[in-house]
């Protein structure tokens, strides 16, 4: 596997995230954590990091 993951794969960090004092709140992207307890698969981890990479989360 490649020691450097995509951009996608990666943490950031995202800086401020204070309010603005009655502003209205613009819309943010929903920020989602996975997990993926893995064991003696290596085989799969490729393909399954590449499934989640292309689904969509539209959010609510």
């Amino acid at each position: 596997m490649d020691p450097n993951p995509p951009k996608r794969l990666r943490t950031t960090d995202r800086g401020d995230e204070t309010g603005g004092g009655g502003e209205e709140e613009e819309e943010r992207a929903v920020d989602v954590s996975i997990i993926m307890p893995v064991f003696n698969a290596s085989c799969w981890l490729d393909e399954c990091l590449q499934a989640v990479l292309h689904q969509d989360f539209p959010g609510s």
